[in-house]
C-alpha cells in the first residue's frame, strides 16, 4: 500500500487541519507534508488543498500588515497554478478539496478519499473542528481579493475541476464570519458606552480633585495666617504684662483688634474645613454635589396691632421690603453693599416699645459702634451688648426703646439703618469680594406696657 503524501496548496494554508481530520478518521501510514517536487517523484495518492484568495491574502495580512496585497496575490497565483498543472496531469492519483472543506463539510472530504484510494477510512463518526475564524482580517482580505480579476478567475477553475469544491462551505464560512462580525460590532458598542461613562466619571473626578486641591490651599494659607495671628498676640500679651500702665493702654486696644481678628480668622478656617469636608465626600463617592434645599419662602408674620406682647421680624426668611440687602443666608442676612439700608415694617401698634436687633456678625465692631438707626426719620438712642472676650464679640445686641403713642400714628414703620463703613471679607484673605457692614438675624419689637390698638 503506498503512502498517502499531504500538500498544502499555499504557505498560508492550515497545516494543522488535515492532522486533525486524518487522526479522527484513523487513517494510518500518513507521510508528514510534503513539498511539490517530492509528492511529483511520490507515485502513492496525494491529497491536494488549495486555499481561497481572500483567506491567503488575510493570513498573510496577519503576518506581515505592510505587505503589498498585490505582491501576496501573486504568490497565491503562482503556487496555485503549479498545484493545478499537477492535478490536471495526475489526476487519477491526486484528490483537490477546498481547505474550508475541511472544516464544514469533513464528512465529504472522508468519504471522497474511501472512494478514490484502498484505504480503511473511518466515516461513521462525523469529525468536530473549532472554527479559527479572525472576521476582520478575512473580511478585509474577501474584499480586496474580490476584485483582483485573476485571482477570482483562477479560484473558480479551482472550483470547477476539485474533487471537494467550496460552493457550500464557502456560504458557510460567509455566515460565521458575519455572527463574528456582528458580536464584534455588539461588543464595540458596549465598549463604546463603557469608554463614555469612564471618561465621564475622569472629568468628574479630575474637576473633585482640583477642587480639592484648592481647598487644601486656602485651608494651609487660613491655618499660617492664624499661626501668624496667634503668635502676634502671644507677644502683645506678654508684652502688655510686662510694661506700665499708661503704655499698656494703646497695647490692649491693639490686642483687642488682634483677637477680634483672631476670632474672624478662626470662623473662616471651620467654613473652610466643612468645605473641604464636603468636596471631600464628594470627591470619595464620584456623584455630582447635592443640590442645596431650598427653605420655603415666608411671609413677616405680626399679630394684629395691639394684641401682641412681642412681634419677631425675621430676615432670613426671602421676602422683606427694603433696599441695600443681600440675599438670606442660614443665620441671617448682610447689609450692603452701600452704608445705607432701609426696612419697611407693620406698625405693632401705639405705646412704649423696645426694639431688639440681633447682629450675628460684622467684620469690624466699629461697624456695630457707630452706624446710626433711624424709625421714621427720629435717630434711636442705641445700646450694645457685645460678647464676652477672649470667647467671641458676637452675635451681639443692640436696643432702643421707643414710644410711637408721641408720634403720628402710621401704618409702616421705616427704618433706615447707617453705616460708618462697608468692609469686603477679601482683605483679611477669603475669596468673598463683597462689601458687608452687619449680618442682621431678626428684629424683636417688645411691648413695654400693653400696646394700644392702633
Amino acid at each position: 500500500m503506498q503512502p498517502l503524501s499531504v500538500i498544502i496548496g499555499h504557505p498560508e494554508g492550515d497545516h494543522s487541519s488535515v492532522q486533525r481530520l486524518f487522526a479522527q478518521a484513523q487513517v494510518k501510514e500518513l507521510d508528514n507534508e510534503q513539498s511539490l517536487p517530492s509528492a511529483i517523484a511520490n507515485n502513492g495518492h496525494t491529497l491536494i488543498l488549495y486555499t481561497p484568495p481572500g483567506l491567503a491574502l488575510a493570513r498573510a495580512l496577519e503576518q506581515d500588515s505592510e505587505i503589498a496585497c498585490d505582491q501576496a496575490l501573486q504568490r497565491w497565483s503562482d503556487s496555485t497554478k503549479a498545484i493545478l498543472r499537477h492535478f490536471m496531469l495526475n489526476r487519477e492519483h491526486c484528490i483537490l478539496v477546498n481547505e474550508l472543506a475541511l472544516t464544514y463539510t469533513p464528512q465529504k472530504v472522508l468519504t471522497t478519499l474511501a472512494g478514490k484510494t484502498d484505504y480503511p477510512i473511518n466515516t461513521a463518526r462525523e469529525p468536530e473542528f473549532e472554527l479559527n475564524a479572525k472576521p476582520l482580517t478575512e473580511a478585509l482580505g474577501s474584499c480586496l481579493a474580490y476584485t483582483d480579476t485573476n485571482s477570482s478567475s483562477l479560484y473558480r477553475d479551482l472550483e470547477t475541476v476539485a474533487d471537494v469544491n467550496g460552493e457550500q462551505t464557502l456560504q458557510q464560512h460567509q455566515a460565521s464570519l458575519r455572527k463574528a462580525l456582528q458580536r464584534i460590532a455588539a461588543d464595540y458598542a458596549q465598549l463604546s458606552v463603557t469608554a463614555e461613562k469612564y471618561h465621564e466619571s475622569s472629568q468628574k473626578l479630575q474637576l473633585l480633585q482640583d477642587e480639592n486641591h484648592t481647598l487644601q490651599q486656602q485651608l494651609q494659607h487660613t491655618q499660617e495666617a492664624l499661626e501668624q495671628s496667634s503668635n502676634d498676640c502671644q507677644k502683645l500679651s506678654e508684652e502688655a504684662a510686662n510694661t506700665k500702665i499708661k503704655t499698656a493702654e494703646p497695647n490692649v486696644e491693639k490686642l483687642q483688634e488682634l483677637k477680634e481678628e483672631n476670632e474672624l480668622l478662626l470662623l473662616q478656617l471651620h467654613q473652610v474645613q466643612e468645605e473641604l469636608k464636603h468636596y471631600f465626600c464628594e470627591y470619595q463617592k464620584l456623584t455630582d454635589p447635592s443640590s442645596r434645599q431650598a427653605g420655603a419662602a415666608a411671609q413677616f408674620t405680626a399679630p394684629s396691632a395691639g394684641l401682641a406682647l412681642e412681634t419677631l421680624f425675621d430676615l432670613r426668611e426671602e421676602q422683606i421690603i427694603g433696599n441695600n440687602w443681600y440675599d438670606a443666608e442660614s443665620d441671617g442676612r448682610w447689609a450692603g453693599p452701600g452704608t445705607t439700608s432701609t426696612l419697611n415694617l407693620p406698625a405693632v401698634g401705639q405705646g412704649p416699645f423696645e426694639l431688639v436687633f440681633d447682629i450675628v456678625h460684622a467684620l469690624d465692631t466699629s461697624i456695630v459702634k457707630q452706624m446710626q438707626i433711624l424709625l421714621n426719620g427720629e435717630p434711636l438712642n442705641l445700646k450694645h451688648k457685645f460678647g464676652k472676650l477672649p470667647i467671641k464679640r458676637f452675635p451681639c445686641q443692640v436696643s432702643a426703646q421707643i414710644d410711637s403713642a408721641q408720634s403720628s400714628q402710621q401704618a409702616t414703620w421705616h427704618l433706615e439703618f447707617r453705616f460708618p463703613k462697608t468692609q469686603s471679607p477679601a482683605e483679611k484673605g477669603s475669596d468673598d469680594h463683597r462689601q458687608l457692614a452687619i449680618r442682621l438675624k431678626t428684629i424683636l419689637v417688645r411691648a413695654l406696657v400693653a400696646p394700644q390698638k392702633g
